[in-house]
This record gives structure tokens, C-alpha cells and sequence, in this order.
């Protein structure tokens, strides 16, 4: 009798041999669950005692059911490069057969992609969904920076953040969802974070920072947009063919794109208990939404309820939070015990709902007494898609911004750089390239000047740029703490002649 590829799975502890005896008498078709042991893309296509992610899912697209994967906590990489191909064999994640792949929480695991030009999930008409874990680094061409699916079938995502993915490489014209492309089927998305995604090419018409829908339809509760940008229109979520759309309990604030920075074509859009604020280039565009109360926002975007609050500044704090970050409301939030309707058991951290006479409007609730913050008074922030440095390597200045409603902001920010350290074991060190003390009045900007350390002028030297993981860390007066991180290019700035 031959052995199955899949041996190594074991349920509840059971010895090998009986684990072995059940996978044999399991019936045709039956679900299985694969565990994957190591962090690196480096395998055999079978999933035995040595097993990445590559090899879990050749063997999960090839046996027939719907299949588990289960990750472990740490950094998951995408590093085998190639032609760009549809059998998992190369760049980016395949997935041909209906699977769910669980992590161990929204920022403990993270799904990675390191090879140029590939996204990280590239979905093939089944049935997707990934638990608890994040989906970063993805540099999708036109489509899809984090998470391609452009067929029929159902993409979920739970408790699940998509960040720093980009799409507009070689010369695209036209590019969309740096975050999530969803083209047919449906989009599912609960209890999650979709952030700081955007585009690489500057001539590209890029739609769709966060999300693109094109043709297919979308349920998003308890989650978290914000940072995405577009080059050309709908920083957060963009609804190409008017599909039907519920919003409720979601966070879309702090997107940008010169228009509809928010939301594109909201008009098939029902939305519930919700913030669309503080967008750069406008929260809606495209005709009213379904407003069904409890939102905090724009007028453009048709909330008219007594329930709802048009407001300019939703006072949220920094995103930040375990397992999954969220942007909280801040004392007097217009946002507060605002929301209509049936809530969520929890916010998208875990936090019981409600904590006062009714529940939050958006994807987090503010603590009556103590528990987590998302940042107190400290200023609202954003980091440049470029930061240049001097010509000589000493300072890197830095734009922060206070809303009028803090008064004052003051803290500490801090940039740290991943580097390479060596190309051929691609391994990677963290350098503090500066850090700084502000102090800035409400309703403010300031640019502020960093002093580059020592050693964070020896890794720019030899460089005239690279990419480099930027990690902005703010801490206001009260000490309360927030923190946003994405991948930007670094730049050298030119001497003059």
C-alpha cells in the first residue's frame, strides 16, 4: 500500500502510526488539516515532517475536500522567484483548491512576499479563506497587490491584516487593489485591518488603495481602512459596477487619492454604524449611500439620519492594537455610543461590546475604565511615500500634524530600517536610523528635522536609494503610545554643484 504524502498530520497527539492508520481509513474526499513547520519557501511539494506553505498547499490543491492549513507564529516567506506561472510552483501563492489557512493572530503570523512583481495570494475560482494572520509585502503588476481572486467563489477574511502591499510594476498602465483585487463571487471581511497599501509606478491610473470590487459583491463588519492610497481615485475601497456592498462597523479614515479618497461610487453601498472621515481628496464620490444611522461623516456620502453626525475630525487615536490594530475613538469621539442596530459581540481587538449606553460606530470600542488605548491626544500621522535624506547623510526631516481638538501634541518619534545585510542568505538587520522629541499646537503641522545616527548614515552609504521598513513611533503627553509602520524608498538627495 503506498504511503500518503501527508503522513506528518496528526489530531489530538495521537502516535504517528495511528495518525497514519486514521489518514488511510479517512473516506474519499474527506478534509484534511496540514501544519506547516518551517517559515522559509523552500520545499519538496510534499507536506511530511519538513513542510512550508508551498508544500501544504500543493498537496491541499491537488486532494479534493476543503482542506485546513495552520501556520505558526513568524514571518512566512514568499522567495522562490520565476516566471510568473498558475501552479504554485513559483512567486506567489496559488490556491486551486478550497482551503482555509489559519495563523496564530493578525500580527504574530505574516504571509510575505520578498520576489519582486509577484502578490502574495493569487486565488483560482474556489472558495478562499484566511484566519488570523497578516498579508504584507505583495507587489502585484496591475492586480492585486496583497491578494488577487478573479473568479466566481467566495474570498474570506477574518481577523486578518493586509498591509504594505503595492500594484503598478513594469510600466502598468492601469492598476487595481493595491490591498485586495475581488473580481465575481463575493468578498467577506469581518474583524480586520487593511492599511498603509498603495501603488509603485507614478504614471500608473491606480483605483482601489485597499480594495477594488469589480463585479462582486461585499460584506465588511468590524474592520479597520486606513493609510491606502490611490494615484488616481478611491484610496479605501473602490466599487466599480455599483455591486451590492454592506458597510457596518468599519473604519474608513485617513485614505488618500485625488478623488473619492474614501469610497468610489457608494450609491449600492448600505452602510451602518460606520466612520467615513478625515480622507484626503473627499470620503465619497459617486451619489449617496444606503444610510441606515449611526455613521459618523461626510454629507456626500448621504448620511442623513438622526443618528448619524457630519463631522470634519472623528477624533481617532493612532492605529495600533493586538491582535488586530484599529484607529479607537478618543474622549469626546463623535463616534461614542453612537452605532444603531445589532452590534458585534466584540470590536475587531476583542474588546466587549458595549462598554457604554450603546455601542461605538466603527471597528473599535473605547474602554469606559482603562483597558487598551489607541493613542490618546497624539497627532494623526502619515509617512511620505518618499522620504528624502540629505546630500550628506545627517538629517531626514519628517511632517507630523495635530488635530484642533488635542490642544497640544507632544511625544517621541522614531524611524527604525530593515536593511539588507547580505543578498546571497538575504538576511536582514533593523538599524535606528533617528529618533526626536515634538511639540506642536493643536490644529498644527510641523516639519521636524531628525538627526540620522551613526549607524544609520553607514547603512545609507554606498546605497543612492533603497526600500527600507519604516517604523514611526508616537507617544503623547498623557503616555499614551501608537505606532504605523509601512515599506517607503529611501532617497538620497543630490549635492549641488
Amino acid at each position: 500500500m503506498r504511503q500518503p504524502r501527508n503522513i506528518r498530520r496528526m489530531a489530538f497527539g495521537l502516535p504517528l502510526v495511528v495518525a497514519w492508520v486514521l489518514a488511510i481509513a479517512s473516506p474519499a474526499g474527506a478534509a484534511q488539516t496540514y501544519t506547516v513547520t518551517q517559515l522559509t519557501d523552500n520545499g519538496d511539494g510534499v507536506c511530511d515532517d519538513t513542510c512550508s506553505l508551498r508544500d501544504a498547499l500543493d498537496t491541499a490543491n491537488s486532494s479534493p475536500g476543503a482542506d485546513t492549513i495552520v501556520l505558526p507564529a513568524g514571518t512566512v516567506r514568499i522567495d522562490q522567484s520565476g516566471a510568473d506561472e498558475d501552479n504554485d510552483t513559483f512567486g506567489d501563492f496559488d490556491i486551486k483548491g478550497t482551503v482555509t489557512i489559519r495563523g496564530q493572530g493578525a500580527t504574530a503570523t505574516t504571509v510575505q512576499s520578498f520576489v519582486p512583481n509577484q502578490r502574495v495570494f493569487d486565488v483560482r475560482g474556489v472558495d478562499f479563506t484566511l484566519q488570523d494572520l497578516g498579508v504584507a509585502g505583495g507587489t502585484g503588476i496591475d492586480q492585486g497587490g496583497g491578494i488577487r481572486d478573479m473568479f466566481d467563489g467566495q474570498l474570506t477574511l477574518e481577523r486578518v491584516a493586509v498591509h504594505d502591499n503595492s500594484v503598478g510594476t513594469d510600466n502598468a498602465v492601469f492598476a487595481f487593489g493595491s490591498g485586495i483585487y475581488k473580481s465575481g463571487g463575493s468578498l467577506i471581511v469581518s474583524d480586520s485591518a487593511i492599511y498603509n497599501n498603495g501603488s509603485l509606478s507614478p504614471g500608473t491610473n491606480f483605483y482601489g488603495g485597499g480594495i477594488y470590487l469589480d463585479t462582486a459583491s461585499a460584506d465588511i463588519e468590524n474592520t479597520t481602512i486606513t493609510g491606502n492610497k490611490a494615484r488616481s481615485a478611491s484610496g479605501g475601497i473602490h466599487n466599480n459596477h455599483s455591486n451590492a456592498v454592506t458597510l457596518a462597523f468599519d473604519t474608513i479614515a485617513g485614505n488618500s487619492a485625488p478623488s473619492a479618497g474614501g469610497i468610489a461610487d457608494p450609491s449600492h453601498t448600505r452602510i451602518r454604524s460606520s466612520i467615513i472621515a478625515a480622507n484626503d481628496g473627499g470620503n465619497c464620490d459617486g451619489g449617496p449611500s444606503q444610510d441606515q444611522g449611526g455613521n459618523v461623516g461626510d454629507a456626500a456620502c448621504g448620511f442623513n439620519q438622526p443618528s448619524d453626525a457630519i463631522v470634519t475630525d472623528p477624533l481617532l487615536g493612532l492605529l495600533g492594537g493586538t491582535p488586530v490594530p484599529v484607529e479607537e475613538p478618543q474622549a469626546g469621539s463623535p463616534a461614542i455610543d453612537r452605532a444603531v442596530g445589532p452590534c458585534p459581540a466584540t470590536d475587531a481587538r476583542g474588546v466587549t461590546r458595549p462598554q457604554g449606553a450603546a455601542c461605538d460606530s466603527g471597528a473599535a470600542e473605547r474602554p469606559v475604565t482603562g483597558g487598551p488605548s489607541g493613542g490618546g491626544n497624539a497627532p494623526r500621522f502619515r509617512l511620505a511615500a518618499k522620504l528624502t535624506v540629505a546630500a550628506n547623510l545627517r538629517t531626514i526631516a519628517l511632517k507630523l500634524a495635530c488635530p484642533a481638538s488635542a490642544g497640544k501634541c507632544t511625544g517621541s518619534v522614531k524611524i527604525v530600517g530593515t536593511f539588507a545585510a547580505g543578498s546571497a542568505k538575504k538576511k536582514t538587520r533593523k538599524v535606528t536610523i533617528a529618533s526626536a522629541r515634538y511639540s506642536i499646537a493643536g490644529g498644527k503641522s510641523k516639519t521636524i528635522k531628525l538627526k540620522t545616527t551613526r549607524a544609520g548614515r553607514k547603512a545609507f552609504r554606498g546605497h543612492k536609494s533603497l526600500s527600507a521598513k519604516l517604523t514611526l513611533r508616537v507617544t503623547d503627553a498623557a503616555g499614551h503610545k501608537g505606532s504605523q509602520s509601512r515599506t517607503v524608498k529611501l532617497a538620497r538627495a543630490k549635492k549641488k554643484h
